[in-house]
């Protein structure tokens, strides 16, 4: 599959700008969404609606509400602009940071520099197909990128090859919170020609791994100072973290109001906020979009419908991504009443960030990214996923847990027979599906939804 230059990205800017308009009328949009593209594309993916089928996925699939569709219209316009801005400065020759998932990004942009990371790539690339990420991976690994490797860092790796993204005057990566993305890291640097900054993360997340955690992000202040020959801009860094603890203050609420029977079904727009942390907590938009699902969570917590009591049979925690291709959330809620009432990515119980001095926001800034979803689970001890997994099992009246064994991810790998016998334990079962995030020829759709399909039959949830 040959792309032009960014290619990819002026199709998405494009096609976000016009989602954006038309969910100025999300009355009309549910409608449309609803009864005439959801239905189609909810089951499979076909040569007819591949090229739609992800964006619609992150669109609730046909079921979401006007409301719901009001509060994503915020993160369409923060993902078309993000790339509007990477665009221009590349255009402009101006600087662009190129930084790691787990890297507070914020402290960056507070050098007025335009950033990007690989992994908006990987959602990105779902833009144009499921073909497209396969294009991806296959070049990643014809330039040697093994299949052991994640593909959330392959597809990323292959765009970069590909010249989808705009390239980077500077690469700031970080030491976890997995090896996949170290490795990752390390061919980034000899595929480029440009410096490269490593920040080194605590194992832990207690008070001295904090301080030391601290250290270094002053130490990456230092390096950014000297590399752009100017200071950081204190006052740009205190307005952003006003802004990302109140982003983070609503989803906590939203989170914590999921332990409601029936939950107010919010999960799949929480995910969506994960891209958020990754790329511009600290922009209105993300604010925005916080604040109307808190909205939502609110009004339907205090007075549930009929209809959400009625949908609700199943209460399911999902542990790790999900394929974006063909998010099953919706799909499990539609022919199981299945809903979700927590999971990895867009959980939130980040504290807030004490701004009474520079050093307690630096401070507050790393724990924030520690923090984070998938990052909070995925460095460290085991024992940050059970204990976690327990927690959740207790609190939210879960069911079930289905648990992604994500290719090329060795902690989760690993973590498999501990979560079951968390699981065990609380005697709720498990599912555990062998997929890839990606890469749809590792387990098909109709395989993946088979197992699902079998899984709740069994256990007498469906028939």
């Amino acid at each position: 599959m040959k792309n032009s230059e960014f290619e990819l990205m002026r199709k998405a800017i494009r096609t976000n700008k016009l989602v954006s308009k038309l969910l100025k009328f999300p009355g009309l949009t549910e409608f449309l969404l609803r009864y005439i593209l959801g239905p189609r594309v909810i089951e499979e993916e076909t040569e007819q609606n591949k090229d739609i089928r992800f964006g619609l996925s992150r669109l609730g699939s046909g079921l979401a509400t006007a409301e719901e569709l009001t509060a994503m219209r915020w993160f369409i316009i923060a993902t078309y602009e993000m790339m509007e801005n990477l665009l221009k400065a590349h255009q402009n020759g101006e600087p662009i940071v190129c930084y790691d998932w787990s890297v507070p990004s914020e402290i960056i942009r507070a050098f007025h520099v335009e950033t990007t990371s690989p992994v908006h790539f990987n959602r990105l690339s779902f833009n144009r197909n499921t073909d497209y990420a396969v294009d991806m991976i296959d070049k990643a690994e014809f330039e040697g990128m093994d299949y052991d490797m994640c593909n959330l860092n392959r597809v990323a790796l292959g765009a970069i090859l590909n010249k989808q993204m705009p390239p980077p005057t500077l690469y700031v990566s970080a030491s976890h919170p997995c090896d996949s993305s170290r490795t990752s890291n390390q061919i980034l640097h000899y595929l480029s020609d440009v410096e490269h900054y490593v920040l080194e993360a605590p194992y832990d997340r207690d008070r001295e791994d904090l301080d030391f955690y601290a250290k270094n992000l002053w130490d990456m202040i230092a390096f950014l100072e000297k590399h752009y020959q100017r200071s950081i801009d204190w006052d740009k860094l205190k307005k952003s973290v006003d802004n990302i603890n109140t982003f983070n203050r609503y989803l906590r609420e939203v989170t914590v109001l999921h332990r409601a029977i029936p939950s107010p079904n919010l999960a799949l727009f929480l995910q969506n906020t994960f891209s958020l942390h990754m790329s511009i907590p600290e922009s209105d938009y993300a604010i925005n979009m916080a604040r109307q699902l808190l909205e939502i969570a609110k009004k339907r917590v205090a007075n549930p419908s009929e209809k959400l009591k009625n949908t609700e049979k199943v209460r399911v925690i999902c542990w790790d991504p999900v394929p974006p291709a063909y998010d099953y959330y919706k799909w499990i809620e539609k022919h199981f009443g299945a809903i979700v009432v927590i999971d990895y990515e867009g959980s939130n119980f980040i504290p807030d960030i004490d701004t009474s001095s520079r050093e307690s926001m630096i401070r507050g800034l790393g724990e924030y990214r520690l923090m984070t979803g998938m990052i909070r689970q995925t460095h460290g001890d085991a024992r940050f996923i059970t204990e976690e997994l327990s927690q959740y099992i207790e609190e939210y009246s879960a069911d079930c847990v289905i648990m992604s064994n994500t290719t090329g991810c060795k902690g989760n790998m690993a973590a498999k027979k501990l979560v079951i016998d968390v699981c065990n334990k609380h005697g709720v079962p498990a599912l555990f599906l062998d997929m890839d995030i990606y890469d749809k020829r590792i387990n098909s759709e109709a395989e993946t939804k088979n197992k699902i399909r079998d899984f709740f039959i069994s256990n007498g949830w469906g028939r």
